[in-house]
């Protein structure tokens, strides 16, 4: 009977302990997701680039490296072809999109908000 009473208080304490860690559904929040979709027609620009938070330095830094295309993605950046959709997980607030042309010259940059939890979708062309 002793047995018993200690199985199940090691059971209940099992399944209480993982909730509180985190293994429940109730306190996580989800960050935020940015979507930028080439919308370009394969005329205007083949391909771009979209990059994130990056300051006007660093920008500079990126187009002067050895291989700008490497420090270009090693900074967080990607590339797309017409039609294709970059996704970003950020935290919730506003955030600098930056989209450049295949020779690194800017062709948008500004900055936009996202909700906790929401998806900010937008259209490179548009910005």
């Amino acid at each position: 009977m002793f047995r018993g009473i200690v199985l199940a208080l090691v059971a209940v304490t099992m399944l209480s302990s993982s909730a509180l860690a985190g293994g429940g559904s109730g306190g996580a929040k989800k960050d935020a997701t940015i979507k930028v979709s080439n919308d370009y027609s394969v005329v205007q620009q083949s391909r771009i680039g979209v990059i994130l938070d990056q300051t006007n330095d660093q920008l500079t830094a990126i187009g002067n490296a050895a291989n700008p295309e490497t420090a270009f993605t090693n900074a967080g950046g990607k590339f797309l072809t017409q039609g294709e959709i970059a996704t970003f997980k950020v935290k919730a607030g506003n955030h600098r999109i930056t989209v450049v042309d295949a020779n690194g010259d800017i062709l948008k940059d500004t900055t936009k908000a996202v909700a906790r939890n929401k998806t900010l979708s937008v259209n490179a062309s548009t910005l």
